[in-house]
């Protein structure tokens, strides 16, 4: 007898990749006798998604360029081969329903789910679309939202639900993470964090900061990604500075209960932070498609949980001062956490997978 499927297509960064894991996980908790496949797009991906044990899919997906770039060709030809691959896998699976997580391996699959008749979710994470959601958006079922005020043209149902978070990145309780962690409860606790693959304005900020002399009231957790890593280890250790640091986290849970303050970009990975309760400063990334990372941050602003701070404005000097008049504000850190908290959907990954039953039939 043939098991009941479903395809999550996601990917590229993690804001895209780690949201889908969150629903692959709350599908196997509703339903663990239904197949999960899991399409990405790369390598990369699939080093982060071996923890999980998930059944992994590689489809051919790039970039979508506009204009005159001459790379338009390339990736025209590189999507194409995507859809025919897709194709082939849901002739084969024969999936109840595709979720897309965005990014550019969800344009593929969910274009050959739309050919095929299979319905389908999209999840969109910020508050701006990308314009693969935007395209894809006017063929699927649902469109599960991240923000109340998300521009979406569709025929779909729009449901706002959150961005899913994956169970892991729960946090433990502050003295139980700092001392997993081997991190004294003296100091307070500093998460810099640039993305999955870092940011490279962030590094450089909190660099020149410790040559300046400051953090050393401080313990940092920095999360540097692959390309800055040695340089910020580096200024860390000729500063003296008390510091956690790796190139990416693969387990957030015990990351997230030790902070008490986070400085990060305002992608949809930002929702984790928010569930967590943390007081944030954002510093959007400025080329983001359609300047989604900006109005996330404005967002997120307005409701009180974060402080933005433009990215050509940020370095070592504004970095410190954000910090230290932050942390000497301890009425206005309580207030940022509880308004994290009432911005974060924190149920979102179980709301989207039960609309994924939904249209598969098999509601639990």
């Amino acid at each position: 007898m043939r098991k009941s499927t479903i395809i999550i297509a996601g990917g590229g960064t993690g804001g895209h990749l780690f949201p889908g894991v969150a629903v692959a996980e709350a599908l196997c908790r509703l339903d663990p006798s239904r197949r999960i496949i899991f399409t990405i797009s790369g390598s990369r991906e699939n080093r982060h998604l071996k923890p999980y044990q998930l059944e992994v899919v590689r489809i051919s997906s790039a970039p979508f360029y506009r204009g005159l770039d001459p790379r338009i060709f390339a990736s025209l030809v590189i999507t194409f081969l995507g859809l025919i691959q897709s194709l082939a896998l849901i002739m084969r699976v024969r999936p109840e329903v595709v979720v897309g997580m965005g990014g550019y391996v969800a344009g593929p699959v969910t274009l050959a789910a739309y050919l095929r008749g299979v319905p389908s979710i999209i999840c969109e994470q910020n508050a701006v679309p990308g314009l693969t959601n935007r395209l894809l958006a006017r063929l699927a079922d649902i469109v599960a939202m991240s923000f109340e005020d998300t521009p979406i043209k569709s025929k779909a149902r729009l449901v706002v639900t959150g961005n899913p978070i994956r169970e892991e990145c729960r946090p433990l309780p502050k003295g139980k993470a700092r001392a997993r962690l081997g991190i004294s409860r003296s100091k307070p606790v500093i998460l810099v964090m640039g993305g999955s693959q870092g940011a490279h304005r962030i590094n450089r900020a909190v660099i020149r900061a410790f040559e300046m002399g400051f953090g050393r009231r401080y313990r940092f957790i920095l999360q540097t990604g692959e390309a800055d890593f040695s340089a910020v280890k580096e200024a860390v250790d000729r500063a003296g500075i008390s510091a956690l640091v790796r190139p990416f986290y693969e387990r957030m849970g015990a990351i997230y209960g030790a902070a008490d303050l986070a400085l990060t970009r305002s992608g949809g990975g930002t929702f984790e932070l928010l569930a967590c309760g943390i007081p944030l400063i954002l510093v959007p990334y400025p080329y983001a498609a359609a300047g989604h990372q900006t109005a996330n941050a404005l967002h997120w602003q307005r409701g009180g949980a974060a402080v933005v701070v433009k990215d050509r404005e940020f370095d070592g000097e504004r970095f410190a001062k954000l910090i230290d008049d932050l942390m000497a504000d301890k009425g206005r850190l309580k207030r940022m956490a509880k308004s994290s908290r009432k911005m974060a959907h924190p149920h979102a990954a179980g709301v989207v997978a039960q609309l994924a039953l939904e249209l598969a039939g098999g509601e639990k």
